[in-house]
């Protein structure tokens, strides 16, 4: 099989390639960094909303009696039917750029929200009451007990999310919507379209090369960014037995790395 694709890379780089394409291959790194900026914006917003909401609809009964049906049926709905509803309506107010990122959106978030809603319903009573017996709240409960506590999660739905986002990549930044309307962007999606649809295959060559940019690009960022992160998720697990967790099962490590200073206070006063 991997002796049969790089034949075919090379029938498809051995044959005469066209200036213009040329030019556009050698444009590729830079495509691929605009790329990765609005795939990282996208995400960036999609955790703005999904972890407030998740933090909401966790604690609100009613919340969650009216929000999660009403969440689920817009999940339901696939991506690319709201595109060029995008496209036609909301270009105008938006910029393309914007349209672009709108499109990431629809294809990230709900990967994120469900992920961190399960991480966040998985988090223990116990530890929730005994945050609020020690007078730990606001910002430094978030980051002391249920980030730690979420963190598993988060990474998951941060990886199936990118994988997400670098699948609309293709279309959100090329798409065109009859003869009307087309937004083009500049980015490794881009390329991958353009070189596609180039007569008589001169393009093929383009389109190689973008799709090899992109993959390559996405297994160095899971190699040097989320590979390290889940490793670090799975040993921050509550019960996991690596480190010192036989002594304290129940505990993150964030948790013993820098315990809450209301906790130890309260430990000193304490023990004397």
């Amino acid at each position: 099989m991997l002796i049969a694709i790089l034949v075919a890379i090379y029938d498809v780089f051995s044959g005469p390639i066209l200036p213009g394409v040329w030019v556009q291959i050698e444009s590729l790194p830079l495509a691929m960094g605009a790329s990765a900026l609005r795939v990282t914006a996208a995400y960036a917003i999609c955790l703005l909303i999904s972890v407030p909401l998740a933090l909401f609809l966790s604690r609100s009964v009613r919340g969650t009696r009216i929000g999660m049906p009403t969440i689920e049926v817009i999940a339901s709905f696939p991506a690319t039917a709201l595109f060029p509803v995008i496209i036609f309506e909301l270009i105008p107010y938006i910029s393309a750029e914007g349209a672009a990122i709108l499109m990431l959106i629809t294809g990230m978030l709900w990967y994120l929200f469900f992920n961190i809603l399960s991480g966040v319903r998985g988090l223990p009573p116990d530890l929730d009451e005994a945050a609020t017996s020690f007078g730990v709240r606001g910002w430094r409960r978030f980051t002391r007990v249920i980030l730690p506590g979420i963190f598993p999660a988060l990474i998951t739905g941060s990886i199936t999310a990118f994988g997400g986002g670098w699948n609309t990549l293709i279309v959100a930044e090329y798409l065109n919507v009859g003869s009307s309307r087309t937004l083009s962007l500049f980015g490794v999606g881009r390329a991958i379209d353009v070189g596609y649809a180039m007569p008589n295959e001169t393009g093929y060559p383009l389109m190689v090369a973008a799709l090899l940019t992109l993959v390559a690009s996405v297994i160095a960022i899971n190699e040097l960014i989320w590979k390290p992160l889940y490793r670090r998720a799975v040993d921050d697990r509550p019960g996991h037995d690596g480190g010192n967790d036989d002594a304290h099962p129940g505990r993150s490590t964030w948790t013993r790395r820098s315990p809450p200073a209301t906790v130890r206070s309260t430990s000193c006063r304490m023990s004397r």
